[in-house]
């Protein structure tokens, strides 16, 4: 009766690490979105940030840019970059793609 006995806790020690692997695994998918998702959403390059990435073609590309106070609206083509102004050449471009 001087002897202490404890009762076994392998069910709460399996509880923990259930809960461990699950918080771990939201981590790492939390991890991963930050890496490759959003950031490719809100790339920013040398102070220009993409708003907006639409396809056109296999071979073109309109990306609306943004800096601290302007925005630019781009065409990408196999010819280059340029970019458009006015909103009759943005129409154009809408209705094209």
């Amino acid at each position: 009766m001087n002897e202490l006995q404890f009762r076994q806790s392998e069910a709460v020690g399996e509880f923990q690490l259930i809960i461990l692997a699950v918080v771990s695994l939201l981590l790492v998918a939390v991890y991963i979105y930050l890496k490759f998702v959003y950031v490719k959403s809100h790339e920013v390059h040398e102070g220009v940030r993409v708003l907006s990435k639409t396809r056109l073609s296999q071979q073109s590309v309109v990306y609306e840019l943004c800096t601290d106070d302007k925005k630019y609206v781009v065409l990408e083509s196999k010819f280059g970059v340029i970019e458009l102004h006015g909103e009759t050449l943005i129409k154009e471009v809408e209705q094209i793609g």
